[in-house]
């Protein structure tokens, strides 16, 4: 069974006089693999109605290698997502 620690950060900070930028970070890291799982960026500037939000889901290849499998980009608002999805990864002839 795959262990997964999962770490969660939360910022705030103010970016101008004007504005005020929010964001919170969860990663993922899969123990028995030695690498990240996943992390979760939520995010937004000046209000929370606004918000950001981005997911990326890591695999690995047959070799060990880790890549991100998937990037989801969803500004809720605007009521529109981004999806990236990488696959079918062929090793180079040598």
């Amino acid at each position: 069974m795959t262990q997964r620690k999962v770490i969660d950060m939360r910022f705030q900070t103010t970016a101008t006089t004007w504005a005020a930028l929010c964001f919170g970070v969860a990663l993922a890291h899969d123990a028995e693999a030695k690498a990240i799982a996943s992390y979760n960026v939520d995010s937004y500037l000046d209000d929370p109605k606004d918000a950001v939000k981005l997911a990326v889901n890591f695999a690995r290849l047959p070799d060990g290698t880790n890549y991100a499998q998937q990037s989801v980009l969803d500004p809720t608002a605007k009521q529109l997502e981004a999806r990236v999805t990488n696959s079918d990864y062929k090793k180079l002839s040598q």
